[in-house]
């Protein structure tokens, strides 16, 4: 079993990240979330689809946007309905995106290693990490040898593979420690079905360049992006059923114990599977961050097994806080 304490972070955590260090580049600036990303979303003047225009309809009545709000495609001014070849266009066309966003801005990092210096105390306390983000912001300051954020995590990338001449690492979870997981994939993560690899890491890459070794190996058509995408709790399972790395990874909360804190994350009912899983482990506390208490009754429902607290994420900032989990505890 799993001891001490664990911690699940969303898009939150860029959004905490952009509070913290607001003087810094486009890169950092970007949170890469759904309100940023789907504005961007079919802008060529040639697409005439009624995709295009079921999606345009929705950008225009909307003020929250969320993809998985129009996969859905059950709101009140829904057009007509979405097919299976349009979901899958949806999803494509956020991923391409999703990519471009990563790939146009600036990689440098202005910020020195004191900066990090409250975040990389606060991480000591916990001996697992969870993310449902798809984003490579975590990520690549991991990748910064010089601040070592992340050196006391390992995502069990570990068996290197020379594949199209690229860096890649093959996930083997039974041969290292697994404590950084990525519960609904990541753009540096991708599955190669042809030779039973259902994760591989793209290696050694900055974000930029990292994203162009993406695209070029998806473009052979034998490696595939590895994302949850998915309007409701079942279609998520239904892709994580049928990836071996990530529905081991869903499966390894049911092993966690001790406490959890839960730091930018809606709570949301499409990811049921993850909250079921948690309520089924030996988790004794479990604080969730929230910026408003209007969801409260809502998230309760989710945990009704569970001891659960509340505290404000705005007001406890994980990057900037010191003695960030006492405050939150």
């Amino acid at each position: 079993m799993e001891t001490n304490k664990t911690l699940i972070v969303g898009c939150g955590i860029n959004y905490a990240f952009n509070n913290a260090f607001k003087a810094i580049n486009s890169f950092y600036r970007s949170n890469f979330s759904y309100t940023e990303i789907l504005p961007q979303m079919f802008k060529d003047p040639k697409n005439t689809s009624d995709l295009k225009s079921k999606f345009q309809n929705y950008l225009n009545n909307h003020n929250n946007l969320n993809l998985e709000e129009f996969l859905r495609y059950g709101f009140a001014d829904a057009i007509g309905s979405l097919c299976e070849k349009e979901r899958e266009e949806i999803k494509n066309e956020f991923i391409k995106i999703l990519g471009k966003n990563h790939r146009d801005v600036t990689f440098k990092l202005p910020l020195q290693d004191e900066d990090f210096q409250p975040f990389k105390e606060n991480l000591k306390a916990f001996n697992r990490i969870y993310t449902t983000n798809f984003d490579l912001k975590l990520y690549y300051l991991m990748a910064k040898p010089e601040l070592k954020l992340f050196d006391s995590f390992k995502d069990g990338f570990c068996e290197k593979l020379k594949c199209e001449d690229f860096d890649i690492h093959l996930f083997k979870a039974r041969s290292t420690p697994w404590s950084l997981v990525y519960l609904h994939g990541s753009m540096h993560l991708l599955s190669y079905p042809e030779a039973d690899f259902d994760a591989l890491k793209i290696a050694k890459a900055q974000s930029g360049n990292l994203i162009e070794k993406r695209e070029k190996l998806c473009s052979s058509g034998k490696f595939h992006d590895l994302f949850v995408l998915g309007g409701t709790t079942e279609e998520k399972l239904d892709i994580i059923e049928n990836n071996s790395y990530l529905k081991n990874a869903l499966e390894s909360l049911k092993n966690i114990e001790g406490d959890l804190i839960i730091y930018g994350c809606s709570i949301d009912d499409n990811d049921a599977h993850i909250w079921q899983n948690i309520c089924n482990s030996r988790i004794k506390n479990i604080y969730i961050g929230i910026s408003s208490d209007k969801d409260i009754d809502r998230i309760k429902n989710h945990f009704k097994n569970k001891n659960i607290a509340f505290y404000c994420q705005d007001d406890n900032n994980i990057w900037k806080v010191v003695d960030w989990l006492n405050k939150v505890t």
